[in-house]
C-alpha cells in the first residue's frame, strides 16, 4: 500500500491526488493507494497517518509540499520509500510560522484551524537524517513560489532527484513524472 499526503489546506481530490489514483486504476491496482483527508492539527496528522501505516502494509509514501514533510518522516521513520513533491523541509520551518490561523478548504469548504502548538510540534517531526537517502525522491521545481526548493535539494542531495530550473508550486507538467513515481515505488 501506498500513502499519498496532500498539501497543507488542500484534500483528497486535489489535482495530484488524483493523477496518482488514475495511474493505479489504469495498471488494474487502484486498491493499492489510500489518499486521506489531512487535518491541519500536527498531531491529528500524525495519528491518522500511524493508524493507517498499523492497518495496512505500506510500501511508500508520496507527499506535496506539507505532505512532502510528513511523507519524508514517516518513509523515514519505517524505512521504507518516499517520494516529495516541492516538499516542505526542516529548513523551510523557521519561516512559515505565518501559517497559524483559521483556514476554509479550497477543495471541500471545510473550516479548520492551525495553531501555534501545532506549528511548533512540526519541529518534532523533522529528519534532520535520512537513515537511507536511497529510499528517498525528490521531485523539486526551483520556480516554485511558495517554498525554496534549493532548501529541499540540499537536504537530499545523496537520495535521487528530479529537479527542474523552472515550474511552479503546483508542479508544472506533474502527470509526466507519474511513472518515474511508481517506477521508484513499486
Amino acid at each position: 500500500m501506498i500513502i499519498y499526503l496532500h498539501g497543507f489546506n488542500s484534500s483528497s481530490s486535489s489535482s495530484k491526488a488524483q493523477l496518482c489514483k488514475k495511474y493505479l486504476n489504469d495498471k488494474g491496482i487502484g486498491d493499492k493507494i489510500l489518499i486521506p483527508d489531512l487535518p491541519l492539527s500536527t498531531d491529528k496528522v500524525v495519528n491518522l497517518i500511524e493508524i493507517l501505516i498499523s492497518e495496512n502494509e505500506i510500501v511508500g509514501f508520496i507527499g506535496s509540499s506539507m505532505g512532502g514533510f510528513y511523507s519524508c518522516y514517516f518513509a523515514n521513520k519505517y524505512s521504507v520509500k518516499g517520494v516529495y513533491i516541492n516538499p516542505v523541509v526542516d529548513d523551510h520551518l523557521t519561516g512559515m510560522v505565518n501559517i497559524v490561523g483559521s483556514y476554509e478548504n479550497f477543495n471541500n469548504g471545510k473550516k479548520d484551524t492551525f495553531s501555534m502548538n501545532d506549528y511548533e510540534n512540526l519541529k518534532k517531526y523533522s529528519t534532520p537524517m535520512l537513515t537511507s537517502p536511497e529510499n528517498h525522491f525528490l521531485l523539486a521545481q526551483e520556480g516554485d513560489e511558495v517554498l525554496d526548493q534549493r532548501l529541499s535539494l540540499k537536504k537530499f542531495k545523496e537520495s535521487k532527484i528530479d529537479s527542474s530550473k523552472n515550474g511552479n508550486h503546483q508542479f508544472e507538467n506533474f502527470e509526466d513524472k507519474i511513472e518515474q513515481i511508481f517506477d521508484f515505488l513499486l
